[in-house]
């Protein structure tokens, strides 16, 4: 069949001709774009669901990427053949430029799409475009899949696409795959000159591993040839895993596809669409400033174009020349047309087409509009025709008469008139005329704001960050326009160019009575009654209700149902600032008249009370507040009203109390600001006055002792003794100061110095509930440095007041501890919500930490990964906003998530958070520094490096918080796997350790150490003992939910188990909660186990596959662990079984192929030749010689052929041939 090209295309070159569609390069005279490629599919051709093709057509042409090809025009054509116009690209460098570079580029944009859950459906290499570094993805698939029969298209669609299934985001994933296959190995997964036997080859075959074909590292190329996989599901965790490996960012598109106006999209399309009873119909859009017109009639044009309409645009602009608008909409739209329909269109009227032409004298502009009126009705008579005038307020006067004209004569001409304009323009009267010449052929539909969801997927094109998108949508207030620049924009400057623009405009439209209105509004910090902006301006609510409509019709104002306010912060700020500073301070002092008689907010009036210039009173009022705040701990709102008060204090005002700068302290020391808080502390201390008061001396010495910085731990108990000792013994304060020392020993790991100061602080009398209840917290948080976390539990839980963060923090620790994680959640759940609400950032961080660490014991490795990736980020916010700010105070953290990465398998990023040493910093306790010591002494022994274990274990053991009971099962679990320890050794300290585990209450350690006497026990070949070790594991993992170790229990049970069936249910269950969790270690385990019950059943295919899991995998993992380390990795006696298992199971599929034939050899059943392809299929996969290889062959042709048969095999040395004579 010949495609048709239309008249609007000239062709260049063309590229591509299979019958069924054309790919030519050319020139497109409607656009004026010369070097297009165009492609045109025939009728019948493309995808028969029309909704899904315009959907996938305005997502496609509405993006704009760095790496995706701009579609810059897509419809039907008029004999319905499908067109897509996309810009030209020079000759890929696909397999000639650097492969990194193209590969990391490749899944980036792949990994954008998939984001957006955005079918490509046709990634190819001659869709891939590499040149200078830069990529560009081209031609999304628009055919029918039945018509995939190239070459091309063969070798890179997935199988189930080659099977006639539909394209999926994972098949996109596989086509990925082959490309990158293609660009590694600079080969095809297969070859064969016949497209079928092809074909087959890719729907059925397995590709030979990259390994084998080029030097690639081994986690990127097992990650390719997993979105390989012939079961599609899989593919997505492999693409995770390539991203990963490869370190690929997601990427943020230049500008997003058509996001919201579903119903009034709906409402202009049916109206469009329907015939007129009147000749002309006018569709009249208008919106504030950036609001997305014509991102809507583009959407329009879009749909139009597949109701087989012509669809012209024109653009009015302050400089047009009279009629260009009109005529070079006249001239595209003749342009689209054929035939006689385009020869009604004279020349002489495409003289006035452009810009800069002057109108003959001889052929006046009444008679040119008159004429244009009249072809156009008779084009519109034979051809659906739209005109789309956009921006009409811009319009110039010939423009406005034109369309006065053609609405004098609506019914004449059945025309689709589109036109848009910005609202609130009362000055313009051409909708008054056309709505009254036209009537119900006239339709108006005014574009509101984004609603919260569509605004959320409009950001979620330009900015990854959650935190910042929710301050985007905050101040953008649902205008796509001000959502798109922002996020492009610098966050200290988000809003320039198009945004101050837009924002110039809606200024520009305000009269003096109107600016008085907004000016006022600008002032304010909350929506409000139009009463009170009445009483501000002293004029009557009457006479503004009429102007306030005005501003609102420009997008200025917003409505909160009774109340408004001006709708965009930045535009209020903006012009707050542009009011002259006299005219500023009355309007603030007539605001604080009408909000003192009325009444408000406290902080709302000292605001007012600030810009009407009354500082003292300010300064009082936010003294009150920040105290307030401060009481309540809410330190980021104290901060910010004692910054106020500072101000007071430097512009001679108002006194700042140093008590209160001393609070000030503590709220920059919480919310992670310590050079700012020691600035205030050193002001204070070269005061003589607090200088000569020891009350106020010892805050401050107790403050500077408490800053998170990287002052030394004996630093800070210098400190914390000053502050003790420059008290008189009847001080009221002395009581808290010994327990501030009690911690700051603590912290220095001086426990029993901490306690003897704890025991001081106890003989204070009276013993008030208050201070029975600081007492109760120091002591709990002495046994949790003591390990005695029962005890630490039941001393907190006797505070009364126990809603503070410190002590739900340290509740919540001390039942992680004992084992109950559904306590633990809790309570680090209320203590997250207080340190977020108080905006306390550290301890947001550590509330992260802690909940991820509660997540990873639940097994739930998912939603731990995303807590700590949180945390990570908000540790880096603290030290780019504070470099001083001592993040080792978050090693806990670190080393939290590093024990996460290395039961995710993810050593090497484990070991990049394990680098940090515990320096001999104060803010960290040393409870948290041996536990960092324990989880570095876990990864080196799991990755093989036993001295480096033995190296941390000697110097902990100078640790008092190391000798403690708890730590001291640490230690006994860290020794249970180490190589140089004998199992009759390991097993009493395990026993002393279960002892002590039952005498602490320890559930969770108790669990770990009930698995780890079950291994030795195993080891020792004592099976009844294992299982009776591993099943009480399991019961206690189960019933605390304990999923991790329960998985562990599974393992260790299936191995201790003598019944075969059971031995293989637990093994299987194990193999199954590892890879549903993400525990790659224990997959590869498990694996080994049941692949080796398999190969001593005989069950070589099953033994073959699980354990060829078990070995891929440990060589996955390999590679993520320093070479030097890997012998040791590799020679664990497990890894090392698997691998000889795997090699034992070739060799007996090798000899049983060969055995099986030959017992086939009088089997001529029906089912020989299955039987005889299968043995073979089995007995080729163990083979690793051309010679061996046609040996087989010829064996299974003999025993299963009645005929004669000539076998050629092409091997490295050349052809070998072999021929078969056999009677029949």
């Amino acid at each position: 069949m010949k495609i048709f090209v239309p008249s609007r295309f000239s062709v260049i070159r063309v590229l591509r001709d299979d019958g069924h569609s054309k790919t030519f390069l050319g020139t497109d005279h409607l656009l004026e774009r010369a070097d297009v490629v165009v492609k045109i599919c025939g009728k019948g051709h493309f995808d028969h669901d029309r909704d899904y093709l315009i959907q996938r057509l305005s997502w496609f042409s509405g993006i704009r990427h760095d790496n995706l090809s701009t579609i810059v025009d897509a419809g039907l054509t008029t004999r319905g053949d499908l067109y897509c116009v996309r810009e030209y690209l020079p000759a890929s460098e696909l397999f000639s430029t650097e492969s990194s570079i193209a590969i990391k580029a490749l899944v980036s944009t792949i990994d954008f799409l998939q984001s957006h859950r955005r079918i490509h459906g046709a990634i190819k290499p001659s869709n891939i475009f590499v040149n200078s570094k830069i990529l560009k993805l081209t031609d999304p698939n628009l055919s029918n899949m039945e018509f995939r029969e190239s070459e091309e298209d063969i070798r890179f669609s997935a199988p189930e696409i080659l099977r006639g299934e539909s394209p999926t985001l994972e098949s996109d994933l596989y086509s990925l795959g082959a490309v990158l296959y293609r660009v590694l190995t600079r080969r095809n997964l297969f070859e064969d000159l016949n497209l079928i036997h092809l074909r087959a080859k890719y729907v059925w075959a397995v590709p030979q591993p990259i390994g084998n074909l080029c030097d690639v590292p081994k986690l990127v190329s097992e990650t390719v040839m997993q979105l390989l996989d012939k079961e599609s599901q899989k593919r997505a965790t492999a693409f995770v895993s390539l991203k990963e490996c490869i370190r690929v960012e997601p990427s943020k598109a230049q500008r997003a596809p058509f996001i919201g106006h579903a119903a009034v999209l709906r409402e202009g399309l049916h109206f469009l669409q329907q015939s007129s009873t009147n000749g002309l119909r006018v569709l009249w859009i208008e919106g504030t400033v950036g609001i997305g017109k014509s991102r809507f009639v583009e959407e329009l044009r879009i749909h139009c174009a597949f109701e087989h309409f012509q669809f012209a645009i024109a653009h009015c602009g302050r400089n047009s020349s009279d009629f260009h608008p009109v005529l070079e909409a006249v001239r595209k739209l003749a342009e689209r047309l054929n035939g006689s329909s385009r020869d009604m269109f004279p020349s002489f009227m495409f003289e006035h087409s452009q810009e800069d032409s002057k109108t003959e004298p001889n052929y006046p502009l009444g008679k040119l509009t008159s004429d244009l009126v009249g072809i156009l009705a008779t084009v519109a008579r034979e051809t659906r025709l739209v005109l789309a005038i956009e921006n009409i307020e811009e319009a110039n006067p010939a423009t406005i008469r034109f369309l006065e004209q053609l609405s004098f004569r609506a019914a004449e001409v059945p025309l689709r008139l589109v036109l848009t304009c910005r609202a609130g323009r009362p000055d313009l009267k051409l909708s008054t005329v056309l709505n009254e010449c036209v009537g119900e052929e006239f339709r108006r539909i005014r574009l509101q704001t984004l609603t919260a969801l569509e605004s959320q997927d409009l950001a979620q094109y330009f900015e990854g960050s959650s935190e910042r998108r929710r301050d985007l949508l905050q101040i953008s207030v649902g205008n796509p326009l001000l959502i798109e620049e922002y996020a492009k924009g610098i966050p200290k400057s988000p809003f320039r160019n198009r945004t101050n623009a837009a924002f110039n405009w809606m200024v520009s439209q305000l009269t003096k009575q109107t600016r008085e209105i907004v000016e006022s509004l600008s002032l304010l910090r909350k929506p409000v009654e139009l009463e009170i902006i009445a009483k501000i301006v002293g004029r009557n609510v009457t006479d503004l209700q009429q102007q306030v409509r005005g501003i609102e019709d420009i997008g200025l104002i917003e409505r909160c149902g009774s109340l408004i306010r001006i709708a965009y912060p930045p535009l209020a700020q903006r012009i707050y600032r542009g009011i002259p500073p006299g005219k500023k301070l009355s309007l603030a002092k007539r605001t604080l008249d009408v909000f003192r008689t009325n009444g408000c907010d406290l902080e709302d009036l000292a605001y007012y009370f600030l810009e009407a210039g009354e500082l003292e009173e300010a300064g009082k009022l936010y003294r009150r507040l920040a105290n307030e705040a401060y009481e309540k701990r809410n330190y980021q709102h104290a901060r910010i009203f004692y910054e106020h008060l500072r101000e007071s204090e430097r512009r001679g005002v108002l006194q700042f109390p140093a008590p209160d700068k001393i609070n000030l302290a503590h709220c920059y020391a919480s919310v992670g600001r310590p050079t700012q808080s020691r600035a205030v502390c050193e002001e204070l201390l070269s005061n003589d006055a607090v200088v000569k008061d020891p009350e106020l001396l010892s805050r401050v010495y107790a403050r500077m002792a408490n800053i998170f910085d990287k002052r030394p731990a004996e630093e800070r108990v210098r400190l914390s003794r000053l502050a003790l000792e420059c008290l008189t013994s009847d001080s009221p304060k002395l009581f808290n100061r010994y327990l501030h020392f009690c911690r700051t020993l603590m912290k220095a790991g001086a426990l029993s110095d901490a306690a003897e100061t704890l025991k001081k602080a106890k003989e204070f009398r009276p013993l008030s509930p208050k201070v029975a209840n600081l007492l109760n917290r120091a002591e709990g948080e002495l046994l949790i440095n003591l390990g005695d976390f029962r005890g630490a539990a039941e001393s907190l839980l006797q505070s009364a007041h126990n809603e503070t963060f410190d002590t739900l923090n340290n509740l919540a620790l001390c039942f992680e501890n004992l084992g109950d994680l559904q306590r633990a959640y809790s309570f680090q759940s209320q203590a997250m919500k207080i340190a977020i609400a108080d905006g306390i950032l550290p301890a947001h961080v550590l509330s992260l930490g802690n909940v991820g660490s509660i997540k990873t014991k639940q097994g739930l490795m998912q939603e731990a990964e995303d807590l700590f990736e949180n945390a990570l980020v908000l540790i880096l916010q603290l030290k780019k906003k504070d470099p001083a700010f001592d993040s080792h105070r978050f090693i806990t953290v670190q080393c939290d998530t590093a024990f996460h990465d290395m039961q995710a398998g993810k050593y090497g990023r484990a070991a990049e958070l394990l680098k940090i040493i515990p320096p001999s910093v104060g803010s960290l306790y040393e409870m948290d520094k041996v536990y960092c010591g324990i989880v570095r002494c876990f990864f080196y022994r799991d990755i093989g490096l036993p001295k480096n274990v033995r190296h941390i274990l000697s110097k902990l053991k100078d640790s008092p918080t190391f000798k403690t009971p708890y730590f001291s099962v640490e230690h006994t679990l860290v020794e249970a796997r180490m190589p140089d320890v004998s199992d009759p050794e390991k097993l009493r300290r395990l026993e002393e350790g279960l002892e002590t585990t039952e005498r602490l209450g320890t559930l969770y350690q108790r669990c770990q150490v009930l698995n780890e006497l079950a291994a030795v026990h195993t080891s020792m070949d004592e099976k009844p003992k294992a299982q009776e070790y591993s099943k009480r594991a399991l019961q206690l993992a189960r019933k605390q939910g304990y999923k991790l170790l329960a998985a562990r229990g599974l393992l260790l049970a299936g191995v201790a188990s003598d019944k075969q069936k059971a031995k293989e249910h637990e093994l299987l269950a194990a193999f199954q909660s590892a890879a549903e969790m993400g525990l790659p270690e224990l997959v590869a385990e498990s694996a080994f186990h049941i692949g080796m019950l398999h190969l001593e059943a005989g069950n070589l295919v099953t033994a073959r596959e699980y354990l060829t899991r078990s070995v891929s995998t440990t060589a996955q993992l390999a590679e993520e662990i320093p070479p030097r380390c890997r012998p040791n990795y590799l020679g664990v006696p497990w890894r090392r079984n698997a691998r000889q298992g795997l090699e034992q199971c070739n060799r007996n599929m090798q000899q049983r192929s060969t055995s099986a034939i030959s017992d086939a050899h009088n089997d001529l059943g029906e089912d020989r030749y299955f039987k005889a392809t299968y043995r073979l299929a089995l007995s080729a996969a163990a083979i690793k010689s051309a010679e061996a290889l046609i040996t087989s062959i010829e064996e299974t042709v003999r025993t299963s052929l009645a005929h004669g048969a000539l076998i050629l095999l092409k091997g490295p040395t050349g052809i070998i041939t072999r021929a078969i004579r056999i009677k029949p």
